[in-house]
């Protein structure tokens, strides 16, 4: 009798420390979880400050979104610390291939405003000097002059 009493109450036991790690790890996974939310969030409201001009460039996203989730990271223990910066790199790569896109998108969209301001120039120019070679080329020099100093600069 006094075994079967025995062999119930350390069941009992051992059901309830299990049940004490699993929370414990319930609560740590959330802490880790947090820390990931926090990174998503920290982008983008990064980008909402860049898009509407409130941020000049791209290139401090990483340092921003380190700075503010450090702190956080610090908190967490080893191995959820690991898990969580491994995501937030992932987060990290994957914004920082997203931001190249974006620079290069806003690059071709820029060198193609240039070509049409081209176009309409070089139109302006047949347009104002159409039977004229002399006032014709003059402009033209004049454009390849302007062109040639904006491609420096």
């Amino acid at each position: 009798m006094f075994d079967v009493g025995a062999d119930f109450f350390g069941r009992k036991v051992a059901e309830e420390q299990q049940e004490k790690e699993i929370l414990e790890r319930q609560v740590k996974l959330n802490k880790r979880d947090s820390v990931i939310r926090a990174a998503k969030i920290e982008t983008q409201r990064f980008l909402q400050q860049y898009n509407a001009g409130e941020i000049e460039s791209l290139n401090s996203y990483e340092k921003q979104i380190r700075n503010k989730v450090q702190p956080l990271l610090q908190e967490l223990e080893e191995p959820f610390r690991a898990d969580a910066q491994g995501q937030i790199e992932e987060i990290i790569a994957r914004q920082q291939i997203e931001n190249q896109a974006t620079l290069a998108q806003r690059q071709t969209e820029f060198e193609q405003k240039l070509l049409e301001d081209e176009r309409n120039s070089t139109a302006d120019v047949f347009a104002q000097n159409p039977f004229n070679p002399q006032k014709r080329d003059s402009a033209f020099a004049d454009y390849a002059e302007k062109r040639k100093e904006h491609m420096v600069n």
